[in-house]
Formats: structure tokens, C-alpha cells, sequence
């Protein structure tokens, strides 16, 4: 179905759910004051597809299971796509909206939002979405992307991350700003990898191994309970190989005063600031290079595990 001309008013409502209940409709070269989807069920969907169409007040669609949502080349000013969407798509380009948009409260399969600008208050609130991208949008006011959650956040590009991260951080949600302050630097380290050529080891890049780290022990610094695990196991491997190396030439003891040698010797090792032998009752150094080698990078883990504990723990303080 293609419509085109001068409306007033166009409203679509509560169409069977079968396929072919609602046709695909193909807005061209129109004008419209008001246009209403209400509960429509469908595998097919709308387009707006020519240059200078115009919906002058409001477009709403609401409580619609549809296929697809293109505007195209639009100018419109009010607009409400709220509630409950099922793997719908949603693509703007090359659209203006020139007062509010509301897209909240829907499940989207896709949204691609390319080369438009937003003018006036803008909600993309609690929508949850397969993958999102957005490239060369423009929002002039505020927009909220509160409780806004990608499934799929690997498939998304890093502009796009960062954009909506610096949205999050004009409106100070500080919490869902440090979960997409996570995925952008994800989709920088993917995209280092990419780049790296074969004969290059990617993670030797110097802003890779500071990624891979950040990721590995704390998600860049939004989990303090996967920091501090991460600080205990590795420097307990390190601390063995050290208590191995120590007691190579000894019988070891499993009884408990053994037992107590090895876990007291943990603690001392443990405290970032030690750097006496953990194993010696007096305060007497090291005395193979091996030994220190050991030490020394257990010494590391603990003081950057410890760092990114803290700073998963201030990250709503930021």
C-alpha cells in the first residue's frame, strides 16, 4: 500500500495478527498532521522511503508487534514509539525532529540511527535492544538513555558506545554511564586487534596490554568482587611457586604447623608494602634472582589488583 498528498489525520488500529492482516505501507512525498499505529500485529512494516514528507504534529505507534520502522528523509515534530515492541527494527536517516521524541518501553531487534538530528528533549528510556548503531546523529538537547540495554553489545561500534556514554554522562547517570564506559573500551580493544597485522603480536600494544589488563580483573573498573578474586588467586599461584622454590630441597609438611607456615607466609606476602622474605621469621631479604623474580611480579599483581578493587568500589563517586 503507498500513500502520498495532503492528510489530516491517519489512524491504524487493532488489526488481526495474522501475516497478512496489515499490509506493508510506503509513505511518499506526504503531508500529515496526525499518524496513529495502535496495536497492530504483523510481519510486515512502515516506511517513510521520499524526500520531504512532513508529519507536522505527532507521529505515535504504540502497543505494535511490527517487522520494520523506516524514516526516511522526514521532517517531523512530536514523536512517541512507546511499549513493548518484538524484534522490531527501527531505522532514522536523514530525518529531523524538530520537538520530542519519545522512544521508551520497547524491544528492539535493531536500531540504526544515521545522519539526523534530534532539536528538542529527547527519551530513549528503557528499551532493550539487540544491537544499536548510531552515526553522525546530532542531539541538541538532552537525551536520556536511562536503563537503555544491548544484548549484544560486541556487535556494536565504538562511536556509537561512546555516544551514547557521553549522553548518559550529560544527564550524571553515573551507573549505566560506567557500563557503557566498559563496552567502549571493549570495542577499542577489538578494534586494536583488528587492525594489528599478522606478524605483530597484538597484545603486546602497549594500550592492549593496559585493556586486557583492565578487562581481565575488573570489566574497566566495574566489578570489585572480580578484582579482588582475580588479586587472590594470582597472587596465591605466585606465592606457591615461590613457597615451592623455598622449600625445593625440604620434605613438605602437610601437618598443621605446616600449615600455618604456609598461610602465615601468604598474609606477609599479601601486604603490598612487605618486601622482607614471607617465609622467614626475621626480616631477612631474598637471596636468588629467582626468588625475586617471582616476588617481584606477585608484588605487581597484588598492588594493581588492590588498585583496581578500589576503584571499582569509588566508580559512583566518579
Amino acid at each position: 500500500m503507498s500513500l502520498g498528498g495532503k492528510i489530516n489525520r491517519l489512524k491504524f488500529s487493532s488489526f488481526p495478527k495474522e501475516e497478512n492482516g496489515f499490509p506493508s505501507i510506503e509513505f511518499g512525498n506526504i503531508e500529515i498532521n496526525y499518524l496513529e499505529l495502535h496495536n497492530i500485529k504483523t510481519k510486515k512494516g512502515i516506511l517513510f522511503a521520499q524526500e520531504n514528507s512532513k508529519i507536522h504534529n505527532s507521529l505515535r505507534i504504540n502497543y505494535c508487534e511490527i517487522k520494520y520502522i523506516h524514516l526516511i528523509d522526514l521532517t517531523i515534530n512530536n514523536t512517541y514509539i512507546t511499549n513493548s515492541y518484538k524484534n522490531t527494527s527501527l531505522t532514522i536517516r536523514f530525518s529531523t525532529f524538530n520537538k520530542n521524541v519519545e522512544i521508551n518501553n520497547n524491544v528492539f531487534s535493531k536500531l540504526n540511527f544515521n545522519r539526523s538530528y534530534f532539536y528538542s528533549h529527547t527519551s530513549i528510556q528503557n528499551n532493550t535492544v539487540d544491537t544499536i548503531k548510531l552515526d553522525k546523529v546530532q542531539f541538541n538537547d538532552r537525551t536520556y538513555f536511562d536503563d537503555f540495554k544491548v544484548l549484544e553489545p560486541t556487535k556494536c561500534d565504538k562511536i556509537t558506545l561512546r555516544t551514547i556514554k557521553q549522553e548518559l554522562q550529560k544527564t550524571e547517570n553515573r551507573i549505566d554511564y560506567d557500563t557503557y564506559r566498559s563496552y567502549e573500551l571493549e570495542a577499542y580493544k577489538k578494534e586494536l586487534k583488528g587492525n594489528a597485522k599478522f606478524w605483530h603480536k597484538a597484545w603486546w600494544k602497549k594500550d592492549l596490554i593496559i585493556l586486557n589488563l583492565n578487562s581481565y580483573f575488573s570489566n574497566h573498573g566495574t566489578n570489585w568482587s572480580k578484582a579482588f578474586r582475580k588479586t587472590i588467586i594470582i597472587s596465591l599461584g605466585f606465592y606457591t611457586i615461590l613457597y615451592i622454590i623455598k622449600n625445593f630441597q625440604n620434605d613438605f609438611n602437610i601437618s598443621l604447623n605446616g600449615v600455618d607456615h604456609f598461610t602465615s607466609g601468604y598474609f606477609k606476602f599479601f601486604l603490598v608494602t612487605n618486601f622482607y622474605d614471607p617465609l622467614s621469621e626475621n626480616k631477612e631479604y631474598l637471596s636468588h634472582f629467582i626468588e625475586w623474580f617471582v616476588f617481584l611480579l606477585g608484588k605487581i599483581t597484588i598492588g594493581y589488583g588492590l588498585y583496581e578493587t578500589v576503584q571499582s568500589f569509588r566508580k559512583y563517586k566518579k
